[in-house]
């Protein structure tokens, strides 16, 4: 945790911490990591990490299991829609991804 600590802020009262701890504190013994995989892309020359359908698919099984909850057949989402959009982006040797409607990177409202 020392390499977060700085960057993690909250407005929790220490109480509802305290209570955290000490309801969950037996569930830390029983964690599974999982990492959400990414496919590399290039927006507007910024670097990014692209979620393809399958990967949100894989996690939202895993979550939804370990949740108690049926899990979908299929997530459909923006994200999922976006990629579903992609002509030349592969994620591997075109990098390029395009915003839907010509939307630009960082600017709210645009491509509408």
């Amino acid at each position: 945790m020392p390499a977060v600590k700085d960057g993690v802020r909250t407005d929790a009262p220490i109480n509802d911490i305290a209570s955290l701890y000490l309801n969950y504190h037996v569930a830390l013994n029983n964690v599974q990591r999982e990492q959400f995989r990414g496919k590399d892309a290039i927006i507007e020359g910024t670097s990014f990490q692209i979620a393809t359908p399958r990967e949100i698919n894989r996690v939202s099984k895993i979550t939804r299991k370990s949740l108690g909850l049926t899990p979908r057949d299929t997530v459909e989402n923006d994200q999922t829609r976006m990629v579903a959009l992609q002509t030349k982006w592969d994620g591997y040797e075109n990098l390029n991804f395009e915003l839907p409607n010509h939307a630009l990177y960082n600017q709210p409202g645009s491509g509408k």
